[in-house]
């Protein structure tokens, strides 16, 4: 009898988050998932459905993780079972440890806000901000498996090529993660040496004396990449204003979003602005039912099959951009009275702003995109170039203008034809 154990290690970017029960408290909407020390946590769970998924892709799911369970619409097993009996899974998720990418500690959480963007207004709904919480730093994530019995080279090769995805908001910059080393040992139970080490051990102390196997380099998931610079300051909001005291006066500040230091364009904001302009180009082109502007989304129209609704997840990811060479400031404005047309008492207000950078927008898919849907987003990218949208707050008054360094990706656009209308 042979039992194997795995050890995967998984690099996770910052931005991730496995989400908590709903909590009720007014600082945080949406929580993640801690251990009984407060630090964050993945349960094996939650990586169980990305596994299965890709062993599905090589027809290999039942083999190393049973039977498919049950179809919930009828509680039937599944057609692939062929009504035998459902086996369980060989292979066994035990937990996971997570710490920093750069330190043997706990990664550290970061509250960030975002708000949906009425499509026909180009502007903020009321009402709809909210606050998630999430992991502020680069991770690293043991997982730790079993399989009951010995596992083929094949088997090996293809757990290697798993491109685990982590937690939710994948679309809009979170959960971006990458194998990065996979190693297993198997114990035969029938020689007595190695049964006395399997039943000595326990927890981590098994996955010892492992056997690398080699990752292989996966394929470039880039749809679409751009290096920008600023032109007209820009500002992206925390969501969280604080207080700030000039010459004894106490004003608001509207503080910029960063992340360990620089200033950062989150990926939900890019997902947002795509798709609004997307939206716009297809409804100028082809009509006003040629894109929803439901705010959910209607799931049926070329825009929904892209960016996705509330029924089905979008087929792009959008990552959140670091600036660099960044130069910031502070701004202070003052309301206007409307029926005085002078400054009104007590709305005196600040922001911080970002002068000058550079940073590189980029786009994976998480399923295929087609040369067609890759130019309306070329076409964004044009749009951006020439200044006739902005990034962030303040668009409309002249902020967020950005501009390409390289033109090269708009070398590959074209007219929006008639493929886009189906």
């Amino acid at each position: 009898m042979i039992n194997t154990v795995i050890l995967a290690v998984i690099e996770a970017d910052a931005g991730w988050s496995v989400g908590a029960p709903e909590t009720g408290t007014a600082v945080v909407d949406r929580d993640l998932l801690v251990d009984r020390n407060g630090d964050p946590w993945i349960p094996p769970s939650a990586l169980a459905g990305s596994l299965r998924a890709h062993l599905a892709e090589h027809s290999a799911d039942e083999n190393l993780m049973g039977s498919r369970p049950p179809d919930p619409a009828t509680d039937e097993p599944s057609d692939s079972s062929d009504g035998e009996r459902l086996e369980p899974s060989l292979l066994w998720l035990l937990g996971t440890r997570i710490r920093d990418r750069d330190r043997d500690a706990a990664p550290g959480t970061e509250v960030v806000a975002s708000t949906a963007v009425d499509p026909r207004r180009r502007s903020a709904l009321p009402t709809l901000l909210r606050h998630t919480r999430q992991v502020g730093r680069a991770s690293r994530i043991e997982l730790y498996l079993q399989h009951d019995g010995n596992l083929t080279d094949d088997d090996l090769h293809l757990l290697a090529t798993w491109r685990p995805a982590i937690g939710r908001d994948r679309t809009r910059g979170g959960g971006s993660a990458r194998l990065a080393r996979l190693a297993y040992r198997a114990y035969d139970l029938d020689d007595a040496d190695q049964l006395r080490a399997w039943l000595q051990t326990t927890g981590p102390d098994r996955f010892t004396g492992l056997s690398d196997v080699t990752i292989p380099v996966p394929p470039d998931p880039t749809v679409l990449s751009a290096n920008f610079e600023i032109v007209d300051p820009l500002h992206l909001g925390t969501g969280s204003d604080r207080i700030k005291e000039v010459n004894g006066r106490k004003i608001t500040q509207a503080v910029s979003r960063t992340r360990g230091g620089p200033p950062l364009i989150p990926g939900s904001t890019w997902k947002g602005l795509f798709r609004a302009r997307t939206g716009y180009i297809l409804r100028s082109r082809f009509g006003e039912t040629a894109a929803c502007t439901m705010q959910t989304g209607c799931g049926q129209c070329p825009l929904c099959a892209l960016f996705g609704s509330s029924g089905h997840r979008g087929r792009l990811a959008f990552r959140d951009s670091t600036l660099s060479r960044a130069r910031t400031t502070s701004r202070t404005h003052v309301a206007i009275d409307r029926i005085s047309a002078g400054a009104r008492d007590k709305l005196l207000f600040n922001r911080q702003i970002v002068e000058a950078g550079r940073f590189t927008l980029v786009i994976h898919q998480l399923e295929t995109v087609t040369d067609w849907e890759r130019n309306l987003l070329l076409h964004v990218v044009r749009d951006l170039h020439d200044g006739l949208i902005g990034v962030g707050g303040g668009a409309q008054r002249g902020d967020g203008t950005v501009r390409l360094v390289d033109e090269t990706p708009l070398t590959d656009l074209r007219p929006v034809t008639e493929e886009a209308r189906s």
